[in-house]
């Protein structure tokens, strides 16, 4: 299984380019097509402008004494399981994709990651609250 990276597109729209698509927030992208577009002229364009970054994390130990020294151990299937909890509840709360946070949710076992998942849905759900009106307008 291909290495997946994490890459933060800071713009509200969705971005395009070869066959990498980037929601804004942070996105899961397979390191082969990140290799395919990372030196378009476009990709770097943008990077230079901070618009694109590539998210460096820290990877979690391993679970248990069995997991440590296992060199074929397939790649995970998201980011966050890899990572530390610290570094995973930050990249759940700058991830906008509900879809992405509701593979997250059924694959996550940490109860602290798994609560600041089930907040971002919760937030992502909620319609933008209207300004009250002060009181003193009248």
């Amino acid at each position: 299984m291909a290495k997946l990276l994490l890459i933060k597109w800071k713009r509200p729209n969705i971005y395009r380019c070869g066959d990498v698509r980037l929601m804004p927030g942070l996105n899961e992208v397979h390191e082969k097509f990140w290799d395919e577009v990372k030196s378009m002229p476009a990709i770097k364009k943008r990077m230079e402008m901070g618009l694109l970054e590539l998210v460096k994390h820290k990877k979690a130990a391993p679970d248990s004494d069995e997991d440590k020294g296992v060199e074929d151990k397939p790649e995970p299937k998201c980011i966050i399981v890899e990572c530390e909890v610290k570094d995973a509840i930050k990249i759940v709360k700058e991830t906008l994709d509900h879809a992405k946070l509701e593979e997250w949710k059924s694959i996550e076992k940490r109860k602290s990651v798994l609560k600041v998942i089930e907040s971002q849905i919760k937030m992502l759900n909620e319609p933008p609250q209207k300004k009250k009106e002060t009181e003193g307008d009248e």
